[in-house]
């Protein structure tokens, strides 16, 4: 995979580049208009690709789609805008629901919206601490809602439907002894209620909450090969990349991001090769793998993260969390 990846970070926005043509394909990528979500997007359109991008603020979104056709002309009318709010199960459900009124194919999902680290503790009306509402709950109840659709697909001849999740290597962040229970989804980490808002301590909320993309990844993985389905799940680390986000912590932490750190584009690469390389859907070593640029199968940062039992554990708490409606602790 290294000669693909190799040749498509040199020639990323070149719709000559090494990647099979995307005509007749329909993806959904989530948090797909800003930073690394821009880039896939941006990827997968100029490959012929039909794309479904979400979006809590519509205007906003529509305003960035603009400029990307604007700078783009090819991709114009390839890039559906729909409204999903990923702070609520709810929202989330309505969300994949808008998906599926949209389409009658998917061929694959590339869940990349998330909460960001340096962000407030707070708690959604659903009683979930919010990081974990968004880059968890969110992503379980947006993709479980879809996998309909996704199965639908998948049985159609020649199909290759991918689900990609984009998690993060600061789950190294999250407690040593950290188990799935109602009690540590609300939980603040905080060691005081002064520090609750502490730099670190919103570090290890957020890796705490990406790290749980991969046992999501490697259970459902696991469920669709029981059923005999041949959909491929990866997670992934994108690497340490120079977001618009980071670029705001001021001069000198800008310059060491900018000089040391992927650009957007190339932090992008292992999204697109998990959900295109022809090698991922023919390898089963991908399936349910957990990938750091530029495709390269790892052991997670946090271990118990790809264990199967604690995967089906997690699977398993979250249901009846959704199920319920909300965090009853």
């Amino acid at each position: 995979m290294g000669a693909f990846a190799s040749q498509l970070s040199a020639r990323i926005h070149s719709p000559e580049a090494d990647m099979s043509s995307l005509h007749g394909k329909v993806y959904v990528v989530t948090g797909g208009l800003t930073g690394i979500g821009l880039q896939t997007s941006l990827v997968l359109a100029l490959r012929g690709a039909d794309l479904l991008i979400s979006a809590r603020d519509i205007p906003r979104a529509q305003t960035a789609l603009r400029k990307l056709e604007e700078s783009h002309p090819s991709i114009a009318k390839r890039v559906t805008i729909f409204a999903a709010d990923f702070s609520t199960m709810d929202g989330s459900r309505k969300g994949a629901e808008r998906v599926m009124e949209l389409t009658t194919r998917l061929d694959g999902l590339i869940n990349g919206v998330g909460r960001l680290i340096d962000v407030p503790w707070s708690v959604n009306e659903e009683g979930i601490e919010l990081s974990m509402a968004v880059n968890h709950f969110g992503t379980f109840v947006f993709t479980t809602t879809l996998l309909p659709l996704l199965r639908k697909t998948a049985k159609e001849p020649g199909s290759d439907v991918r689900i990609v999740t984009v998690g993060s290597n600061a789950m190294m962040q999250t407690p040593k002894n950290w188990k799935p229970s109602r009690k540590a989804f609300g939980e603040t980490q905080a060691p005081t209620e002064t520090k609750l808002n502490a730099f670190m301590v919103k570090f290890a909320r957020y890796g705490t909450s990406k790290m749980l993309n991969t046992p999501f990844t490697v259970e459902l993985q696991r469920q669709l090969a029981a059923e005999g389905s041949d959909i491929v799940c990866v997670s992934l680390h994108p690497g340490g990349v120079a977001t618009d986000g980071l670029l705001q912590y001021g001069v000198v932490i800008s310059a060491i991001v900018k000089t040391l750190w992927l650009s957007p584009a190339q932090g992008a690469l292992t999204s697109l090769l998990a959900l295109t390389s022809p090698e991922v859907r023919a390898n089963k070593k991908y399936r349910g793998a957990y990938l750091h640029p530029y495709g390269k199968i790892v052991k997670p940062e946090f271990a118990p993260a790809t264990d199967p039992g604690f995967a089906r554990e997690l699977w398993e708490l979250t249901e009846q969390i959704v199920a319920e409606g909300g965090l009853k602790v």
